[in-house]
C-alpha cells in the first residue's frame, strides 16, 4: 500500500510539472500585437508607421496622410485590410505581401512598453527640402538646410526650425504618440509630420499643403540627438 502511495505521488507530481512546463510555453509564446508598431520605409521609401489597437483598427501614418483599417491576427499571419499580409515569427517581420507602391523597406516591429522616448529630446542635422517634389515618381532632388526639432519635456507638443533662418523654436504643435518612439502631427489639408526613432537617430518627413500642385516636402534619415 505504500509503495502504491508514493508511486500515485510520483506520477502526480510528474502531472503536475507536465502541466506548468505547458502554461509556460504558452505564456511564452504569446504575442500581442497591440504592444508594438511597425516603422520602415514605405510609399515610394519614405517613413510609414502602424500601430494597432486593441478594437481591431490599425492606424497607418505614410506620406499621404493618416488612415484607418481593420485588422487581424492570429498570432503568426497579419492582415491589414487595403495593405497586404505579413508573416511575424519571434517578434520580426519574416515576409510580406503588400500592395504596389506601399512596399516596406526594412520594415521591423518595435515594442512600445516604456516611457515616450521623444520626451525632452532635440535633434538637429540637414534635411532635403523642395517645392512640388513628384515623390509618387521618385525624384528626391532636395536643397539641403540645418534643421532642428524639439520635443516638449511634459507635454506631447513639439517645435522644429530651419537653423538658418534664426527661428527661435516654440514648442506648441501638438502631436500624437505611437508607441514609445514615434508619432506625428497632422491637419488635412494643411500640414503632415512624421518622426520615428531609429538607431539612437530621428528619421523625419514633413509635407506643408498650400494649394493644390505646391506643396513644401523636408525629409531626413538621420537627425542626431543633442
Amino acid at each position: 500500500m505504500k509503495n502504491y502511495i508514493k508511486t500515485l505521488v510520483f506520477f502526480l507530481s510528474i502531472i503536475s510539472m507536465i502541466s506548468c512546463s505547458d502554461d509556460d510555453s504558452s505564456t511564452t509564446e504569446t504575442f500581442d500585437i497591440t504592444e508594438y508598431i511597425i516603422i520602415g520605409k514605405s510609399y515610394y521609401n519614405l517613413p510609414c508607421i502602424i500601430a494597432f489597437s486593441t478594437n481591431g483598427k490599425a492606424t497607418i501614418v505614410n506620406p499621404e496622410g493618416v488612415s484607418e483599417n481593420f485588422y487581424s491576427f492570429d498570432g503568426t499571419s497579419l492582415l491589414i485590410d487595403g495593405l497586404g499580409i505579413a508573416e511575424i515569427e519571434n517578434a520580426e517581420i519574416i515576409d510580406y505581401d503588400i500592395v504596389e507602391g506601399y512596399e516596406f523597406n526594412k520594415a521591423k516591429l518595435v515594442h512600445t512598453s516604456g516611457n515616450n522616448d521623444l520626451k525632452g529630446k532635440k535633434y538637429s542635422g540637414t534635411v532635403l527640402s523642395n517645392y512640388n517634389i513628384t515623390y509618387h515618381y521618385g525624384n528626391y532632388a532636395g536643397e539641403p538646410k540645418d534643421f532642428t526639432i524639439q520635443f516638449h519635456s511634459n507635454e506631447d507638443k513639439f517645435g522644429s526650425s530651419v537653423t538658418n533662418n534664426s527661428d527661435t523654436i516654440v514648442l506648441n504643435k501638438e502631436y500624437t504618440p505611437l508607441g514609445n518612439s514615434a508619432g506625428y502631427n497632422y491637419i488635412p489639408n494643411q500640414r503632415l509630420e512624421i518622426f520615428y526613432i531609429e538607431n539612437n537617430e530621428l528619421i523625419f518627413f514633413s509635407k506643408i499643403f498650400y494649394y493644390p500642385g505646391i506643396d513644401e516636402f523636408m525629409w531626413s534619415d538621420n537627425l542626431t540627438a543633442e
